[in-house]
């Protein structure tokens, strides 16, 4: 029996394949964006090209360095390089929240836009594959911190206790 046949995975009974890329922080502005684009699209290159087909790309946050209009492009223009995953789950990080006027706003129609889905708060539930992700994010610019409401908090207990 040759190497490839005994390290090959065995992909029987996933239920749910998900990856998972955080803090790429697409930036117009960055001395070298046009690495932002090469390193990125080859990992959704690779994400695409997996064995066992990705149900779920998920970014956890910092999608951007500040959440301005044209550093979402970046990401949207990325996606055309490659779709990594059948559904995409985009949540927002602190860095999304730094910028001029409407970085919420951006951020739930890129979300629209990318995955199909538009919150109405930086905080949502979303099943997968039967898997339930709660996402909770910074409701206003704290600078490096993260802003979590009394009432997100009561919202992550409840979803929490649902799960």
């Amino acid at each position: 029996m040759g190497i490839k046949e005994i390290m090959k995975p065995k992909y029987d009974g996933i239920r749910l394949n998900v990856s998972i890329i955080s803090d790429v922080h697409f930036d117009k502005k960055h001395p070298t964006p046009e690495v932002l684009y090469e390193r990125t699209g080859a990992g959704f290159k690779d994400m695409q090209a997996s064995e066992s087909p990705v149900d779920l790309m998920a970014i956890p946050g910092d999608t951007t360095s500040h959440g301005n209009e044209e550093n979402w492009n970046m990401f949207v223009e990325t996606l055309q390089i490659a779709r990594p995953a059948k559904d995409i789950l985009v949540n927002i990080g602190n860095h999304d929240t730094w910028g001029e006027d409407d970085v919420y706003g951006r951020y739930y129609r890129m979300c629209e836009l990318t995955t199909g889905h538009r919150p109405d708060k930086v905080y949502f539930t979303r099943v997968f594959g039967g898997y339930t992700f709660i996402c909770i994010g910074s409701e206003k610019d704290v600078g490096c911190g993260a802003y979590i409401s009394d009432e997100q908090i009561a919202f992550l207990d409840e979803e929490l206790k649902k799960a």
